[in-house]
């Protein structure tokens, strides 16, 4: 009869655990990553890149966050630090912020851009000089591409790990 009793009470403490216990405490994880989530979803539009790499970016480092804190499985430092990366570089993608200070300095050189006569020009440029500082305007967009073209080549490099991202 003890015996009986011993397997009914594992089968009964099997039974809450497994129908109310597990359900109540994904029903409340998923309240709140719902809330958690609103101010995201709430901003994100379908425009362009930007949008996507934000969910991306959040993602990431709240998975991070995750696998720091609360994670089960035993995680590498390499792991974490890549997806700091990844979350990194989809930061700094997203911010656009490459040639800020190169920008800053050749508008101090050359003026601000302005729009004249339905054209973007720098009016303080002479005309025998408009070709040399078009040259080094264009060389600090070339430079931005190549910078944001490194990043986006070093974050696939990272996406590439992301199976080993799990918990």
């Amino acid at each position: 009869m003890k015996i009986i009793f011993e397997i009914n009470k594992e089968i009964i403490i099997d039974f809450i655990y497994d129908k109310i216990i597990i359900p109540k405490r994904v029903f409340q994880e998923s309240i709140e990553s719902v809330i958690f989530w609103i101010p995201v979803i709430w901003k994100d539009r379908d425009w362009d890149y930007d949008f996507l790499l934000k969910l991306m970016e959040v993602k990431i480092r709240k998975m991070k966050k995750f696998f720091e804190e609360d994670g089960v499985a035993i995680h590498s430092k390499k792991e974490l630090k890549e997806m700091g990366i990844a979350s990194g570089l989809l930061k700094r993608l997203r911010e656009e912020d490459y040639t800020r200070y190169l920008h800053n300095k050749h508008d101090e050189k050359w003026g601000r851009l302005e729009l004249k006569n339905n054209r973007i020009e720098r009016n303080n440029v002479p005309e025998e000089k408009r070709e040399i500082e078009r040259k080094e305007f264009k060389d600090i967009m070339d430079h931005e591409d190549y910078m944001v073209k490194q990043d986006l080549d070093y974050f696939c490099k990272m996406f590439k790990k992301v199976r080993r991202w799990w918990d």
